[in-house]
């Protein structure tokens, strides 16, 4: 009987801390605290398999109970997707990318061309003062193409940085008006090659562990972010004007914000309960 619950004991330790591990990891890309903590419960279900061994041959396991999970309170969305971003930790740089001329110099296009251009630039204006994206279509095609085709019908107009992690990275791509968001999410995109690295003021596209499941979101790189290359967040572009005030975007919530609740309530939520998220107020076509 002994044996029987000792080894009963062990395998209800490796399935919990199974669950656990696959959940955290699930919920990729996570910040460098969710990284460790998702990996001192892997080490957990290491031990948990030799106490089970131990058992086995009739040893006396010292259970370890101390494995936790941090749960939904940090903008873990759920949509089932969790677009977020596992945080780097390479080595921060303060490097900004060189800028030809102030965001507000640029000269604002009356008409978006009807396809996707090879090179084009578009100005963000914020509540924190405007940046300009510069973005190259064969750094990423597919993301590069849906960038173009959100800034075009004004999917960014009103939208909140709902995630902001200073040193790391902004996080944005859900629209003020639920709907606009339902439009985009149905269309997922495919994976492509990463052509350039994750280093500061570089924008990518955010995505899910899961294949092909960028959608809406993109987020900003404040740092050198390079460990992000390896796990298939493709840049589509980079910030080469007013760097300085995406780094004036407030982190005041932090990862507050539930993904899965602005997914569907948009600005009706976020305006009620974050009253004090920086926003875009329109994006334009400029040279």
């Amino acid at each position: 009987m002994k044996r029987n619950f000792i080894t009963l004991l062990g395998v209800v330790i490796i399935v919990a801390g199974i669950v656990f591990v696959r959940s955290a990891f699930e919920q990729s890309p996570k910040t460098e605290a969710e990284v460790q903590e998702a990996e001192e419960a892997k080490t957990q279900l290491e031990e948990a398999a030799a106490i089970t061994d131990e058992a086995e041959a009739e040893a006396e396991p010292d259970v370890d109970e101390h494995a936790h999970s941090e749960g939904d309170g940090h903008g873990h969305g759920n949509d089932g997707e969790n677009m977020v971003v596992a945080q780097a930790e390479g080595t921060e740089t303060e490097t900004t990318p060189a800028a030809a001329a102030s965001a507000d110099s640029f000269e604002e296009l009356t008409e978006w061309p009807a396809e996707c251009p090879d090179v084009f630039r578009v100005k963000f204006d914020t509540s924190t003062g405007p940046y300009v994206i510069e973005v190259t279509k064969s750094w990423a095609p597919i993301g590069a193409e849906r960038f173009y085709e959100m800034c075009k019908v004004g999917y960014f107009n009103d939208a909140r940085y709902f995630r902001v992690i200073h040193g790391f990275m902004v996080q944005f791509g859900l629209a003020a008006d639920p709907k606009l968001t339902a439009q985009f999410k149905s269309k997922n995109l495919q994976d492509e090659p990463v052509r350039k690295s994750n280093q500061r003021g570089k924008i990518t596209f955010a995505k899910s562990n899961a294949p092909n499941s960028r959608t809406t979101q993109v987020f900003i790189n404040y740092g050198d972010n390079s460990r992000l290359d390896g796990m298939g967040f493709a840049p589509f572009g980079e910030v080469i004007s007013g760097m300085e005030n995406v780094d004036k975007i407030t982190d005041q919530y932090g990862e507050r914000p539930s993904q899965g609740v602005i997914t569907a309530k948009g600005n009706a939520y976020l305006n009620k309960d974050f009253p004090n998220l920086d926003y875009i107020n329109k994006v334009t076509l400029v040279k």
